[in-house]
Order: C-alpha cells, then sequence, then structure tokens
C-alpha cells in the first residue's frame, strides 16, 4: 500500500515538474518571437531613415539633371542659330523646369507614402511583439495551472488508496 502511495506521489512530482518545464519553455519561445519582432522593427526603422535620407539625395540629382538638359537645350538651340534668351528658348526652359517641379513633387510624395507604410509596418511588429509575449505568458500560466492540477489529482489519489 505505501508502495502505491509513493508511486503516486512520485508521478505527481513528475506531472508537476513537467507542466513546469512546459511553461518555461513557452515563456522563453514568446519572449524570443518578441524580440525578433522588436529587431524587425527596428530594421524597418533603419529602411525608414535611410528612405528619408535618399530623398534628398534623389531631388538633388534631378535638380543636376534638369541644369544639364537647360543647358544642352541652350547648346543645340545656339548651334542651329536660335536666340538662347527667346521667347521660344524660354518657354522650353519654363516647360522643362515645371517637368522638374512635378518630378520633385513625386518624388516626395512617394517616399512619404513608402516612409509611412514603413512606419506602420514598424508599429504593427511592436504591437505583435507585446501580443506575443502576453499570449505566452498566459500559455504558460495555463500549462503551468493545469499541470499542477493533475499532480494534485495524481497525488491525492496516494492518499484515496490508504
Amino acid at each position: 500500500m505505501a508502495a502505491s502511495a509513493y508511486l503516486y506521489a512520485g508521478t505527481a512530482a513528475l506531472q508537476f515538474l513537467d507542466a513546469r518545464n512546459k511553461a518555461s519553455a513557452i515563456e522563453r519561445q514568446s519572449q524570443f518571437q518578441a524580440q525578433q519582432d522588436r529587431f524587425n522593427a527596428d530594421l524597418i526603422d533603419f529602411q525608414r531613415e535611410d528612405l528619408l535620407d535618399r530623398v534628398g539625395d534623389d531631388i538633388e540629382q534631378r535638380q543636376k539633371q534638369v541644369k544639364q538638359i537647360l543647358g544642352s537645350q541652350k547648346a543645340v538651340l545656339a548651334a542651329r542659330g536660335i536666340d538662347v534668351d527667346s521667347e521660344f528658348a524660354e518657354q522650353a526652359a519654363f516647360e522643362e523646369r515645371q517637368i522638374a517641379v512635378e518630378d520633385v513633387s513625386a518624388i516626395k510624395n512617394n517616399a512619404w507614402r513608402q516612409a509611412l507604410g514603413l512606419k506602420l509596418q514598424s508599429q504593427n511588429l511592436r504591437t505583435q511583439a507585446k501580443f506575443t509575449q502576453a499570449a505566452g505568458s498566459e500559455a504558460a500560466s495555463s500549462t503551468l495551472t493545469t499541470g499542477g492540477l493533475q499532480a494534485l489529482g495524481t497525488g491525492s489519489r496516494a492518499f484515496l488508496k490508504k
């Protein structure tokens, strides 16, 4: 009879230890996943900053292109014997500048949209990290509770068998 009680008590202890180990593993897994989500969010933040830094370079490059185009236009007009200060030349330059203004506006708008998308993605990952960690804690707690109750049930049989 006593051997049976020890067997139940030992089984109960093993059930509780197993539940504790599983709960610990669940907790570690959720912490790892949350950490990865935060790391990925940081990488996306870096991409966003890089994107915003490059916008200025893209705008500057477009402005240089406009200057080169305007210079080329003047050279072509002069080579053809057209006065570079004529109304025709001024109109061509004006149109090129208008296109450049529209291009710069498009560059800024596209960068803003991309930056907003990256910011939302980053925020989503940080929120996901919080939920992952909370869900992991809840699952670990539930596993520990269930295992503890099973261990109590097994342990109580040791006393009921007397």
